[in-house]
């Protein structure tokens, strides 16, 4: 299976990313194994969290920036009790609260969490954080011990649930836009019930229409024992995003960079600001690109 990821291949593979090892490591391997030049991610995971990366290669890493917008889904664990200097269990301990016991909080700890972390939030992220300031990244000047003030923004939680598991801990399952760091959602749970709280682990389980569950490890690519289903062909990506069928003499127009016309209203009703474009070849089709939808009309983003 290994075989068909070689330079020139494009497309994308679902990896399982272990702990302790950066995205950009996982990366560094495949590049490595696969000999394939061009190669991205679906967004950056913490050395700490294991999980979902959706690693597109070739012409498929135009295809990124799609990617990175997805929403994504986790399973959080998170201990009450102790804050970090990175809101993980990474980081130096800042303080430690002995008495909280999950149970003997008065109100329904389950529905204060739901009910807060759903919808649109302001976050501020962790200091240790790949964020830059002045074109560096917010985790070298907190290394330096510099005085930092990280500048809140706003996050989407699609859904949440939080349960419960002992005095101490509660596992979260969260699915929520780019940006939002689990992290800082763990720092504040503890806030929010008047307390510490630190993230204790993280697995990403999905990212837009991928799932971890179809995923390979690092360790069965290596070994060439890869799941089918964790590779994707440019053309399996491309009937993710809604699509626009051309004729031939229309297919021509674009490859030549022209836009063909468009029945009225086609774009229109089209939900979907990203859109593929298809050339129909008898019962079948074929790929020619991607564009963006403007209005009523797209705009050629890049041909195949």
């Amino acid at each position: 299976m290994k075989s068909i990821l070689k330079d020139g291949f494009s497309g994308a593979i679902l990896i399982d990313k272990p702990k302790n090892m950066t995205s950009f490591d996982v990366l560094r391997v495949i590049k490595k194994e696969t000999g394939i030049k061009k190669i991205g991610h679906s967004g950056t995971l913490d050395p700490l969290a294991t999980g979902l990366l959706v690693v597109p290669f070739s012409k498929a890493t135009k295809l990124q920036s799609m990617f990175l917008n997805d929403d994504k889904s986790y399973e959080a664990d998170i201990l009450f009790g102790v804050s970090t200097s990175t809101d993980d269990l990474e980081g130096e301990v800042l303080e430690k609260d002995e008495s909280i016991n999950l149970h003997n909080i008065k109100f329904n700890v389950e529905e204060k969490l739901n009910t807060y972390f759903l919808g649109k939030l302001t976050q501020v992220p962790p200091i240790y954080s790949a964020i830059k300031v002045n074109g560096e990244p917010l985790y070298k000047k907190a290394r330096r011990g510099e005085s930092i003030e990280v500048k809140p923004r706003e996050i989407f939680i699609k859904k949440s649930d939080f349960k419960v598991l002992d005095s101490k801990n509660i596992k979260a399952f969260i699915t929520c836009s780019k940006g939002t760091y689990i992290r800082s959602i763990a720092r504040d749970a503890g806030k929010l019930l008047k307390t510490e709280a630190s993230l204790k682990n993280l697995k990403r389980i999905s990212s837009g229409n991928f799932f971890l569950k179809d995923s390979s490890s690092l360790e069965d690519f290596l070994e060439d024992k890869i799941n089918p289903k964790s590779v994707f062909s440019l053309e399996d990506l491309a009937r993710g995003f809604k699509g626009i069928y051309f004729d031939k003499k229309e297919a021509t127009l674009i490859k030549n960079g022209i836009q063909a016309p468009l029945k009225k209203g086609e774009v229109r009703d089209l939900k979907a600001n990203f859109i593929s474009l298809w050339e129909k070849k008898g019962e079948g089709e074929r790929l020619i690109g991607f564009s963006n939808k403007i209005d009523d009309n797209y705009k050629i983003r890049f041909l195949i």
